[in-house]
């Protein structure tokens, strides 16, 4: 015995759908894993930077002393 088509029809349609749902949550998942990898090892080089920043300031200090460095021109003025 064959159900209705209408009935058929709907049931393909539903169907349909459900896998278009079920793909568009897998790559939503894929992106989020993505970015919150992305996310996480850019907040790993935000911290390396800062770091690297600390140190080397702590070195020109050493070096010059206490004062106002120009990053722009590059010229350290010493705090009197």
């Amino acid at each position: 015995m064959q159900i209705k088509e209408e009935y058929k029809t709907k049931i393909i349609e539903l169907r349909d759908s459900f896998n278009e749902i079920v793909i568009t949550l897998g790559q939503l998942a894929i992106q989020k894993a993505t970015i919150e990898r992305d996310e996480k090892y850019l907040q790993e080089q935000y911290q390396k930077f800062g770091l690297e920043e600390i140190e080397l300031l702590t070195k020109i200090e050493t070096e010059y002393g206490k004062g106002d460095l120009d990053i722009d021109t590059g010229e350290f003025t010493p705090k009197q």
